[in-house]
């Protein structure tokens, strides 16, 4: 076990490592560190940003609207799944407007959002918007998918509705949150971003992004694009640990 752990982390490192050489023989290819900066200027400006306390100030800021955007998302999302499933018309209704969302590009909902809301909470609804969509249509399929047959024998046998929750609909709509949860949080952090950049509201990461860019400033916009990188995958790996340890709890 630990054997086979420690090959893969080998592994991961040699990936990284083949990636990073290919990055630097790109930027000797290219030779301008305004289009392509250098590994190590990358890095010694990403140290230089970890030590100044407005980058935590910028990461709070931005994780907090990823995590509102998907809770509220996620909520919404099952209880419309949940009354779509047991009520026809309301899925009929509501079958055009997730429709309509899926539809939508990002920038076009991002555009709406400043109309309506303030720019701080812009990319927050964004998020909710473009994450709303894949929850409900996750969720409704799961539930779609438990054998009806089944059900009707609860009701031959009057089985309690609390079992039938957890003996026959769970293990059924488990698979289907799961993905729903994943599939989110990897959207989140992307939409998340880019309401940012719009929106310039005062703390956000998309903010410093923007004025990097502004004053060609690449090796921050670089860093940066790292940090974020960083971050959705290790949010998306703490979502997947948490379900897997729920399932086996």
């Amino acid at each position: 076990m630990k054997h086979s752990m420690v090959k893969d982390r080998i592994r991961g490192i040699s990936i990284i490592g083949f990636w990073i050489m290919v990055w630097q023989i790109t930027y000797f290819g290219v030779g301008k560190e305004v289009l392509i900066p250098s590994p190590f200027h990358t890095f010694q400006k990403l140290f230089e940003m970890i030590q100044e306390k407005a980058f935590y100030v910028q990461v709070a800021y931005t994780m907090y609207r990823v995590c509102m955007g998907v809770i509220i998302s996620f909520i919404i999302g099952v209880i419309a799944a949940l009354a779509s499933y047991f009520n026809q018309l309301i899925k009929d209704i509501l079958h055009p407007l997730v429709l309509l969302f899926k539809s939508t590009p990002v920038m076009a909902v991002i555009i709406l959002a400043l109309l309506w809301v303030n720019s701080s909470e812009v990319p927050i609804l964004v998020c909710f918007l473009m994450c709303f969509p894949i929850v409900y249509t996750n969720v409704l399929t799961g539930l779609s998918s438990v054998d009806q047959s089944l059900i009707e024998m609860t009701r031959v046998y009057k089985v309690k509705r609390r079992f039938i929750i957890k003996d026959i609909y769970m293990p059924h709509v488990s698979t289907y949150i799961k993905s729903a949860l994943s599939l989110s949080v990897g959207l989140a952090w992307k939409v998340v971003i880019a309401a940012e950049v719009v929106a310039v509201p005062k703390y956000a990461m998309g903010y410093n992004l923007l004025t990097a860019k502004i004053y060609l400033e690449t090796q921050e916009v670089f860093a940066w694009v790292i940090v974020i990188v960083i971050l959705s995958s290790l949010c998306e790996n703490l979502v997947k640990k948490l379900l897997e340890g729920r399932k086996k709890a």
